[in-house]
């Protein structure tokens, strides 16, 4: 968790025109949530602008077992990835939704 917040990094953070979080925790509800939600109300106090945000993390769902690179990798979350979404951002393109791997040796008997 990131908590307490830095506020000297949260001050800086209205400084730029994109903030992008990444962890290898959930997106929703994670680390990166938390930090926009704390950069939001310092731009809503300080009456300035929200910079572009974007969290990167995992999915809530079942992800399909393998390494961590590997998962990482499929999730976007490797180098590559990560840079690929950051060019997306700054050519105010949305992230693709991922698509889930397949489920096989689930099925019902």
């Amino acid at each position: 968790v990131v908590s307490p917040t830095d506020p000297a990094m949260l001050a800086d953070s209205l400084d730029h025109r994109f903030v992008i979080t990444v962890e290898d925790g959930v997106r929703v509800g994670g680390a990166g949530t938390h930090l926009v939600d704390a950069v939001q109300r310092l731009a809503d106090e300080a009456s300035r602008p929200m910079p572009a945000v974007r969290v990167l993390g995992t999915p809530r769902r079942f992800l399909a077992h393998g390494g961590p690179d590997a998962i990482l990798a499929r999730l976007g979350l490797d180098a590559g990835g990560i840079s690929a979404s950051v060019g997306r951002m700054v050519r105010g393109e949305p992230e693709p939704v991922p698509i889930p791997a397949p489920l096989a040796n689930l099925t019902p008997r």
